[in-house]
């Protein structure tokens, strides 16, 4: 039922949109007949010359159009309509299960395949193939993302702003600087851990404890104690979901859509608010105990700290700063969260796995709590593979054109590499749809089956800046879950996902059994009451 009301939706938006191109075209069309007819009446030549301009543009535009077709009909993939592309085949299961609409659409043409979108708007290709998106010199499209986030690393054009940006956030960003910051990111996860053994949810379900402590991770490693990890985040995830649906909502649809949806664009502008708000009180915070001499970071110069200092040099205005902040906890947030549920999930269904993960490091003492296992490593890995937690990304091929596997790709294409596809390419991957860390052991199978081929943290100047912070979020995480729960799926619960910067499922149906021998095994966590 769920489904079949998505596509209504989607077509109810085809129709609008199809609504709105031809409803533009009869008007220009309306108003280059009535100039026409009035010139010649009035023999006025000002008018003459509107009439001339209107059809003059018109058909420089029809001509654009037809040339764009015919620039791209090399390509395979499905027929295109001349106002609105290739909208329909992405619209069919709404924008939300945009990555399960492009994944059908390379079973059906193969590696590559073209997407005309509407009038107006350039042209993607998409490949399932590692391809040379890893060009450093090669920006990503980030039409959508500037209209939302401008001022920020995820918003802002490649240039001399964005290079500045960059080498002020890397080096807080690094191995050793996430390190640095450890005790506090473990602290927080021993919060839950402990919680779980007591057979409770700090926040109703494993859903959303995971998603309050991907967020709590994420602002005490940005603010460290000027975190409030004990606050209420209910309105500031569902901000953080209403921008990452909006930019997500922009990027395919037609140019207008930013100025027809009122509604959309209100509660877009207002969890931008909210947002701003939030993270302008944790940065008055600090400036608040600077101001006062108190001690500001535990033990290290943490990234609020640096924005801080930025400001009071008047570097960075204070609206820069803050919005670099709702990039980063943007960007972040959900894509860590999405990654260690669909690794629970997994780990749940396949108990060999599991077991095999468990005799890893179950003899891991606190001493080594620095150390991770390959195997741990492998099981994200694989995880990010089968379910990456941000499905697609582009980059605007904006001065040269290239090829791959075999056809010419021509310049202006914003070509996007559909990573859900790459994971699943059995050209890349030994039977691709099986669950299978040990894939990625070189001693055991080709070197090809690399995670490097899949790009999950992306490429080149527009690489994921937290992808250090990720993973070790992850490994440490899952390290400790699987040391100390037993893993368990809970049958006859259907997941749905909701796919729009990164993806979301709306449960996450595993069991936590508790390992130790004084828990009885009567507390179970997540049970279906509570999904």
């Amino acid at each position: 039922m769920a489904k079949v009301k998505s596509e209504i939706k989607a077509l109810q938006l085809f129709h609008i949109y199809r609504a709105m191109y031809i409803s533009f075209f009869i008007a220009i069309t309306v108003t280059c007949l009535i100039s026409l007819c009035v010139a010649m009446l009035m023999e006025n030549y000002w008018v003459l010359l509107v009439f001339s301009a209107l059809s003059i543009f018109m058909i420089f535009a029809f001509c654009l159009r037809l040339k764009e077709f015919h620039t791209y009909k090399h390509l395979p993939g499905p027929k295109p309509s001349f106002f609105l592309g290739n909208l329909k085949a992405l619209l069919s299961q709404e924008h939300t299960a945009r990555d399960q609409a492009l994944l059908n659409l390379h079973q059906k043409y193969g590696p590559v395949v073209k997407l005309h979108l509407g009038w107006g708007s350039v042209p993607f290709v998409s490949v399932c193939y590692p391809s040379n998106l890893v060009q450093g010199n090669v920006d990503s499209n980030r039409q959508a993302d500037r209209t939302v986030l401008g001022n920020s690393l995820m918003g802002m054009p490649s240039g001399e702003k964005h290079r500045e940006h960059r080498s002020k956030l890397n080096p807080h960003f690094t191995p050793k600087a996430v390190k640095l910051a450890s005790p506090r990111l473990l602290a927080i996860t021993s919060d839950y851990l402990e919680t779980w053994k007591k057979g409770k949810f700090r926040h109703s379900n494993l859903k959303s404890d995971l998603h309050y402590w991907s967020a709590h991770t994420m602002g005490i490693f940005l603010a460290s104690s000027d975190w409030e990890k004990e606050a209420d985040l209910s309105h500031y995830l569902s901000s953080i979901a209403t921008l990452e649906d909006e930019i997500s909502f922009r990027a395919f649809h037609p140019p207008f859509v930013r100025w027809i949806f009122f509604l959309r664009n209100s509660k877009s502008r207002g969890a931008y608010r909210y947002l701003y708000r939030f993270i302008q009180k944790v940065f008055n915070r600090r400036s608040t105990r600077n101001s006062k001499g108190g001690v500001t970071v535990e033990k290290h110069f943490d990234v609020l700290e640096m924005l801080l200092h930025l400001k009071h040099k008047q570097e960075w205005r204070e609206s820069d700063c803050i919005e670099e902040l709702i990039s980063l906890v943007a960007g972040g947030t959900d894509a860590v969260s999405y990654t260690m549920s669909q690794a629970l999930i997994l780990l749940a269904n396949n108990p060999d796995v599991q077991k095999k993960a468990f005799d890893y490091v179950k003899n891991i003492s606190i001493s080594q709590k620095d150390y991770i296992h390959p195997y741990i490593k492998n099981i994200i890995y694989e995880t990010m593979r089968l379910y990456p937690a941000v499905p697609f990304s582009s980059k605007r091929m904006k001065q040269a054109s290239l090829d791959q596997f075999g056809v010419h790709i021509p310049k202006n294409t914003n070509l996007m590499w559909m990573k859900t596809a790459i994971g699943k390419n059995e050209n890349l991957f030994q039977v691709p749809e099986q669950f299978y860390p040990e894939r990625y052991e070189t001693s055991l199978n080709p070197q090809k089956q690399s995670i490097k081929s899949v790009l999950p943290f992306g490429a080149g100047i527009r690489h994921c800046i937290g992808s250090h912070l990720a993973e070790y979020l992850c490994f440490n995480f899952l390290t400790d879950i699987i040391k100390t729960f037993e893993l368990l799926p809970i049958e006859g619960l259907e997941i749905d996902y909701k796919a729009t910067v990164s993806v979301s499922p709306s449960l996450v149906p595993v069991r936590l059994v508790c390992r130790s021998p004084e828990v009885a095994r009567s507390r179970l966590l997540s049970t279906s009451e509570n999904l």
